[in-house]
């Protein structure tokens, strides 16, 4: 590790032995987030929401720390917003404009991640003249950065 990363927040680790080491030695923290829940966080920091309010995770070591808030007799964690300096996005196609449409399950999360970043960058399979601008994902005016990646594996 190049000491670039301090806090991993993912929903799992478990594909990437590198991150598991790093975590493992104490080189860098790992917050583990239920997939869900991390998408809503990212979804409330791109909306200006100051949090989301989730049963997910209680009574668990998920809720240590965290805010408990009770709405209607019914307790729930708080889960505050996340936003990130820069977003990096791939799986796309990008139209001349920087308008992205994803493939199959990139289109899962890069659309929230969009919108809760100050810098956005893409990585596409290709740039095509236009898009159906019913079938544009991401529209370009959230998009900075637009590259063309080598797919060949």
């Amino acid at each position: 590790s190049a000491g670039r990363v301090d806090l991993l927040i993912a929903s799992h680790i478990g594909t990437n032995p590198k991150a598991g080491e790093l975590m493992t030695t104490g080189e860098m923290k790992v917050r583990l987030t239920p997939q869900g829940t991390l998408v809503e966080q990212i979804r409330a920091g791109g909306a200006g929401l100051g949090g989301i309010l989730t049963q997910t995770g209680m009574k668990t070591i998920v809720e240590e720390g965290k805010q408990m808030v009770t709405v209607d007799g019914v307790d729930y964690l708080l889960e505050k917003p996340l936003h990130a300096d820069m977003a990096l996005l791939g799986g796309a196609i990008a139209d001349r404009f920087g308008n992205l449409q994803y493939q199959e399950t990139m289109r899962n999360f890069n659309p929230t991640m969009a919108f809760a970043a100050d810098t956005v960058v893409a990585e596409v399979f290709s740039i095509v003249d236009t898009l159906d601008p019913n079938a544009i994902h991401t529209p370009h005016p959230l998009v900075d950065y637009v590259l063309v990646g080598d797919h060949h594996g």
